[in-house]
Order: structure tokens, then C-alpha cells, then sequence
């Protein structure tokens, strides 16, 4: 792989992962509600014991992640653990010192499904996952 195109993925995977930490930091969480798969399971185990969502959805993916490696390859497996480390990064260093909604709960549902369908998208598209059941 090129510089360039290392480049070109990581850009995109910051992108993906501030549209992700925004799904979950800034509309899910204050909401209390959690979204489907390994993401709401995360929001559940953060709200009883604390811990912060980003090192929680880490250290639960990595189990995870290496299985998949036996199924999907070392070239998926290296791009989804990249996705994991800067979603990470901004769902515990970024997004917990910014504003959140505190609105509607039907609004914040529909806008973390919003934001979590572009950030997925993003993910997807290039070549990569958030973690969990993708």
C-alpha cells in the first residue's frame, strides 16, 4: 500500500469516526438509549460502570476483531482495527468535551441513526468496519 493511499484511508476513516463518535457521543448516550449490536451493548456496560465508551468499544472489539481475521483476511482485519483506534480516539478524547443534545429523544434517535448511517457508510465503502457484527 502507498503512502498516499494510507493517507487517503486514515483521512477517511477520521471523517467516518467523527460522524460515528457524533452518533453515539452527542445524540445516543445523552438520550439514554442504545443503538443495535456490539455499540449498544458498549453504551449499556459505560452507563453501569463508567468507563469510557472509546477504551470500552476497544477492548470488547479486539476478541472480536481477531477472530474475523480467520474469515475476512489480514487486509480487512488491519483496516477495521485502524477504523476501531480513531473511533476511539474521538469517542473518548473529542466528543465528551463537546456540547451534546439534550432535545427530543425521537430527534436524537433519528439523528444518531443518521450520523451512524453516514459514519457506516464511510466505514464500509472504504473497505473497513466500526467492529463488532459488521
Amino acid at each position: 500500500m502507498s503512502l498516499n493511499r494510507f493517507l487517503k484511508d486514515s483521512l477517511l476513516d477520521a471523517c467516518a469516526s467523527v460522524f460515528y463518535g457524533m452518533g453515539i457521543a452527542s445524540f445516543a448516550r445523552p438520550a439514554a438509549f442504545a443503538p443495535g449490536g456490539l455499540t449498544g451493548v458498549v453504551l449499556i456496560l459505560n452507563h453501569v460502570f463508567g468507563v469510557p465508551i472509546g477504551a470500552l468499544s476497544l477492548v470488547v472489539n479486539l476478541p472480536l476483531i481477531l477472530i474475523a481475521y480467520r474469515f475476512v483476511g489480514k487486509g480487512f482485519l488491519l483496516r477495521t482495527l485502524r477504523s476501531v483506534i480513531i473511533s476511539t480516539f474521538f469517542l473518548d478524547f473529542v466528543f465528551p468535551y463537546l456540547p451534546t443534545y439534550g432535545g427530543s429523544r425521537l430527534i436524537a434517535a433519528v439523528m444518531s441513526g443518521i450520523t451512524l448511517g453516514i459514519a457506516l457508510s464511510i466505514f464500509y465503502r472504504n473497505g473497513s468496519s466500526s467492529g463488532g457484527s459488521d
